[in-house]
């Protein structure tokens, strides 16, 4: 559940959208998630995708572990956040 003060940042193995201060609003709350190891399944990727908060977005050209994932995820909307 996902309010409309908020957004979700999804970082999406498909995507090809990089973050950018237009997508970071002023005043919203920000989630950001990452799948798990293998993935999310088709349903899972269709029901987040399906939600309008939602903004998929690139982490890099390569798979990464969760972990790493987590810290590229929250350097990235942090660094966007803070210098623009």
């Amino acid at each position: 559940n996902i309010s409309k003060d908020e957004k979700l940042f999804f970082a999406d193995v498909n995507s090809k959208h990089n973050l950018s201060s237009k997508d970071l609003e002023q005043g919203k709350k920000a989630s950001v998630l990452i799948g798990p190891e293998g993935d999310f399944l088709p349903a899972e990727r269709e029901l987040i995708l399906s939600k309008p908060e939602t903004v998929p977005f690139t982490l890099s050209k390569n798979i990464l572990r969760a972990d790493t994932a987590v810290i590229s995820a929250i350097s990235i909307v942090n660094f966007i956040h803070n210098n623009h």
